[in-house]
């Protein structure tokens, strides 16, 4: 899904919403009562996982390792 939706994932997260990103915080089991906490952190998060200077799949990685640390929402 992070893959695939990666450029999408990237714009909605720069703006802390949307359907993707939403998407993104259901797969990985965030609550609905915790939904706007996960979407303000991936907000947060953006400067780290899509710094300019680094490339496409640094950035994925940093993404996938992000989630990884800031999944205690289940």
């Amino acid at each position: 899904f992070v893959v695939v939706n990666f450029d999408n994932l990237q714009e909605e997260m720069a703006q802390g919403s949307g359907e993707y990103l939403v998407s993104l915080s259901n797969l990985l089991g965030v609550p609905p009562d915790s939904r706007d906490r996960f979407l303000q952190s991936a907000q947060r998060q953006y400067g780290y996982i899509f710094e300019e200077s680094q490339s496409r799949p640094e950035s994925l990685r940093r993404l996938m390792k992000t989630l990884q640390v800031t999944s205690p929402y289940s």
